[in-house]
């Protein structure tokens, strides 16, 4: 991938000097790099190995929500080095305890969180985290999946992406229908698990 600039180059014919001036083009935003790992408070902790298992926490899903958090748990097991699978029963040991709240508990303006549930490891390593969806705003399938899925990529490292474009993920935040991880995402999990 690469962004195409003019270059202008300047030869001075007396001095065999050669100098490059870079033009880029009017609409070429600002390149971001992404921190990967619990190094930002927009990034998650990194998980504690590659299987990543799940469970259903203090409440009884009906299948609207179980569907999407196993299709964002099996879109992680397909498209990266993770291994995930059906959900388990909840203990200490499991990697992702999905509960569901509504907006009294979350916020007007939140559509899930994610919190490490044990002792963090002083490499930022997150044993079992904890998801929270908000039931008043997430209504939808497309809705549940895109910030099961963001939720998700906090529970291995990922953080935010900035602003959206063609290169965009469920990692940008807000009311959009991204169920996947682009490229680079994927390219992070897998160079860490």
């Amino acid at each position: 991938m690469g962004v195409f600039v003019k270059l202008i180059n300047v030869f001075v014919i007396l001095g065999i000097a050669l100098a490059s001036v870079v033009v880029p083009p009017q609409n070429l935003m600002t390149a971001r790099a992404d921190v990967f790992g619990p190094y930002t408070a927009d990034s998650g902790p990194f998980a504690d190995n590659y299987i990543h298992t799940w469970c259903e926490g203090r409440a009884n899903y009906i299948p609207i929500w179980r569907d999407s958090m196993q299709d964002a748990m099996d879109y992680l097991d397909a498209q990266t080095d993770m291994t995930t699978g059906t959900p388990h029963q909840c203990n200490d040991s499991i990697d992702i305890w999905y509960d569901v709240f509504d907006s009294s508990v979350l916020g007007l303006d939140v559509r899930g969180s994610t919190t490490c549930r044990v002792a963090m490891t002083p490499d930022g390593v997150c044993g079992s985290t904890q998801i929270k969806m908000n039931s008043t705003l997430l209504t939808t399938y497309m809705a549940r999946r895109k910030t099961a899925c963001h939720e998700i990529g906090h529970t291995v490292g990922l953080t935010h992406s900035f602003g959206y474009s063609t290169s965009s993920d469920c990692m940008i935040s807000g009311d959009y229908t991204l169920t996947f991880l682009n490229t680079h995402h994927v390219e992070h999990i897998n160079s860490r698990y």
